[in-house]
């Protein structure tokens, strides 16, 4: 018998135009499908092809007692909102921002694709609040596709599934569903994750992601400099990597990416993206008791 769940309905999405005038659509909440708790939004964002000059974003707006959850597949997007929270979201990248009691925030391209134009396609969607929580504190949290690279190698080649739900409570609190972590995929094998995770340790400990090395602790990274040929000349850094005890699973993984630094061939991975990939890990880890 199989599992396959039988279609109940098939709606159609609305075009609409958002923000700064980017097109996009919206199966829900449209006229024929206004509801499904608690899940308040899904928007499809483009895909669309711009020209230099023409990328545009959503400048800054207010959002109040939900969560929105941001996916890319091409393009990139800056982030910036009035509790602090900054980020650029590139393809594969996830972003998770709380609106809680209230936060104004906008959702631009970033200066390079503004100035070359190219291809955006992406999705967004909004996941109400609990009653209770409604009112918690702003916060917001981005995933890099390198993170989630860090991380698959860390778990022995097994990706886990992302999610971003703990639990969904009614308007009572009652716990309605919850969830935990489960395996997802098995990108590579168990002995190439093992080789790999041996490589970026070693890269940590004598090559160019020394920087993020943490005394005590099993760390691995990967570092990486993509110069943009400017004049001045400036350079994307990024690191990807992960740390845990020693003679244990790593627990934390870790992407940092730094875009338009300046300093020619001193502004690389491993002296702009390590130090500040390795302050992450360590606050992450001392939250965890250390190693």
């Amino acid at each position: 018998m199989s599992d396959m769940r039988a279609v109940v309905e098939v709606v159609q999405a609305e075009r609409k135009v958002e923000g700064g005038g980017f097109v996009v659509r919206r199966p829900f909440p449209t006229v024929s499908l206004d509801h499904i708790d608690p899940f308040l939004l899904l928007d499809e964002m483009g895909p669309v092809e711009y020209g230099p000059g023409e990328a545009v974003g959503a400048p800054e707006h207010p959002h109040r007692g939900f969560e929105t959850v941001t996916y890319l597949l091409h393009g990139a997007m800056e982030h910036r909102d009035s509790s602090g929270g900054v980020g650029t979201i590139t393809p594969g990248g996830v972003q998770w921002m709380t609106a809680g009691s209230g936060v104004v925030h906008s959702e631009l391209p970033p200066a390079s694709m503004l100035k070359l134009g190219g291809k955006m396609h992406g999705f967004q969607l909004w996941v109400n609040l609990p009653a209770a929580k409604k009112m918690i504190a702003p916060r917001y949290q981005g995933f890099d596709a390198e993170e989630i690279v860090a991380h698959t190698l860390a778990n022995g080649g097994v990706m886990m599934k992302p999610h971003f739900l703990f639990e969904v409570r009614n308007v009572r609190g009652d716990v309605v569903s919850s969830y935990a972590p489960s395996k997802w995929l098995t990108p590579m094998s168990s002995s190439a994750a093992a080789t790999l995770f041996d490589d970026m340790v070693g890269v940590a400990k004598g090559g160019t992601a020394t920087g993020i090395a943490i005394q005590g602790c099993t760390v691995g990274g990967k570092t990486g400099t993509a110069q943009l040929g400017t004049d001045p000349p400036k350079s994307h850094t990024w690191i990807m990597g992960f740390a845990g005890p020693p003679g244990k699973p790593p627990t934390v993984a870790v992407a940092v990416v730094v875009l338009n630094q300046s300093g020619g061939s001193e502004a690389t991975g491993g002296r702009i993206a390590a130090p500040i990939a390795k302050a992450v890990l360590q606050t992450a880890l001392a939250a965890q008791g250390g190693c």
